[in-house]
């Protein structure tokens, strides 16, 4: 359980992080293009 302590710790520094809160904020509208594209071509 240490290394997860460790690995929430890291991730919470790195919340606060711009560049993650802009990934944050576009994958999923990026992940939603991606698989209506997906699922059309079928």
């Amino acid at each position: 359980m240490d290394r997860l302590s460790v690995l929430h710790d890291l991730l919470m520094e790195a919340a606060d992080w711009s560049r993650v809160i802009q990934s944050a904020q576009s994958v999923p509208v990026l992940l939603h293009v991606y698989f209506n594209t997906v699922t059309m071509s079928f």
